[in-house]
């Protein structure tokens, strides 16, 4: 189960990284 956690966390961060890139670029737009 130990190994299981490091791969959900990668995925967390990706998602939050491609999130917040999504974010500035529509910040961006909105400007």
């Amino acid at each position: 189960m130990t190994h299981v956690l490091p791969d959900q966390d990668d995925q967390n961060w990706t998602t939050t990284r491609i999130w917040r890139r999504l974010l500035v670029l529509v910040g961006r737009l909105a400007h």
